[in-house]
């Protein structure tokens, strides 16, 4: 990986880290998820250069050479997150899925819309998103 690849990847953890911690806070596994995706929308919203890093980089040419190091650097920004959901998922509030999965239902949807906000997309509006996601991830991972 090149300097600039590696810089990417700095200020991609640093930030990916700060966004997902907001919510592991939360001593409730609703208010958690809702704010991690929230901070998540927002991030996008306030950074939109660093948040078109993130999500350049999964298309990078470099990133099958360096899948190692870029997963490390990952797995380090969401163990907080990671920690979260599994005390959750102990307690009863959140279902009990492999990790990716888990992952995928939280992290996916804003990630997914931020991408199209990113791209231009005329229909994704991140106000509304930031309304209606949070609590629609919610209910894709709770057990009630």
């Amino acid at each position: 990986m090149d300097l600039a690849g590696h810089a990417r990847e700095r200020e991609r953890a640093r930030d990916e880290r700060g966004v997902l911690r907001r919510g592991c806070h939360s001593r409730r596994a609703k208010s958690g998820v809702e704010t991690i995706v929230r901070a998540y929308l927002a991030f996008t919203r306030d950074h939109e250069v660093e948040a078109r890093s993130v999500h350049a980089s999964a298309y990078a040419a470099f990133l099958p050479a360096h899948a190692v190091t870029i997963g490390a650097a990952k797995a380090d920004a969401i163990a907080p997150i990671v920690a979260f959901v599994r005390k959750h998922v102990e307690d009863g509030a959140i279902v009990s899925l492999p990790g990716a999965l888990l992952e995928t239902l939280l992290i996916g949807p804003p990630a997914e819309t931020a991408r199209r906000w990113l791209a231009g997309a005329p229909d994704v509006d991140l106000a509304v998103a930031m309304k209606t996601l949070p609590a629609r991830v919610w209910r894709s991972l709770a057990t009630e």
